[in-house]
């Protein structure tokens, strides 16, 4: 495939799920070209997960920001402009905003980048969303 992407995720105490985001991202058919994976001042073990993996791949780059104090939507902005920052040298096609708490089947990035080489019209694609959790019986 001639067409590549980055991926930005902002974690905030994600340790019980970065684990399975991660896995399905680098099982991946086509792997991004950088993945920034930036922990919003995560207390939990999300920051240990997420550097096991760095170490393990190297196009997964872990970042830190440690100044939040206030605890909204803006924090998420605020943590994704700062992995954004970590992209200026890296050339790409396509950009993705990835939560931390995401699974995807392995053709999920190839059958999004299929989708834009179909239609160069199109701006903007996502796929389905299934909430296990949701179904959960308890």
């Amino acid at each position: 495939m001639n067409i590549s992407y980055v991926l930005l995720t902002a974690a905030k105490n994600e340790e019980n799920f970065i684990r399975q985001t991660i896995e399905s991202i680098v099982s991946q058919k086509v792997l991004p070209v950088k993945w920034v994976i930036v922990s919003d001042a995560s207390i939990d073990s999300t920051d240990d997960i997420i550097q096991h993996y760095t170490h393990k791949f190297n196009f997964i780059q872990y970042v830190r920001v440690t100044n939040q104090s206030i605890r909204d939507f803006s924090c998420k902005i605020f943590a994704l402009n700062i992995g954004y920052e970590y992209l200026k040298d890296v050339v790409y096609d396509f950009i993705g905003i990835l939560d931390a708490d995401v699974t995807l089947s392995t053709i999920y990035y190839e059958t999004i980048l299929n989708k834009f080489l179909l239609d160069q019209k199109l701006g903007i694609a996502g796929g389905i969303i299934y909430d296990f959790l949701q179904w959960q019986v308890s």
